[in-house]
């Protein structure tokens, strides 16, 4: 292989992982386009996210806790999301079940939308090859 060619195929690797953010819409476009996905990877910290969370105390007081889950009320983590949260209080309400039948509703709905068999962990994809 051409050594110049090597170096400069590494300073251009370097100042595109350099300048990443600003490739990162280009490249959202690019998985909706060629893979039909919205995000394949994520591709922003999750950290950065701009809904709020739902403290811990304010999820007691909805009811999002029970004796296998027990809230901290002096923990120092941000709490729950905020839109899980309010899907699991729609789930007890609407199909009459306490907070951890509610969670496992959801857990196995999400599974469901990522083409995952909620029964068995297996993918639901025919083309989907798995060695036990």
């Amino acid at each position: 292989m051409n050594p110049v060619g090597v170096v400069i195929f590494g300073v251009f690797s370097a100042i595109v992982f350099r300048f990443r953010q600003l490739f990162q819409p280009y490249l959202k476009q690019l998985q909706t386009r060629f893979l039909g996905y919205q995000q394949l990877l994520p591709l922003t910290n999750a950290s950065t996210s701009s809904t709020q969370g739902l403290s811990f105390s304010e999820a007691q007081s909805r009811g999002l806790d029970s004796e296998s889950f027990v809230v901290d009320l002096d923990d120092q983590r941000p709490g729950f999301v905020r839109e899980a949260a309010e899907e699991v209080q729609r789930l007890m309400e609407t199909n009459e079940v306490d907070f951890d039948e509610a969670r496992l509703l959801l857990v196995k709905q999400q599974m469901r939308d990522n083409g995952i068999d909620p029964e068995t962990g297996l993918p639901l994809d025919p083309r989907a090859v798995t060695f036990s």
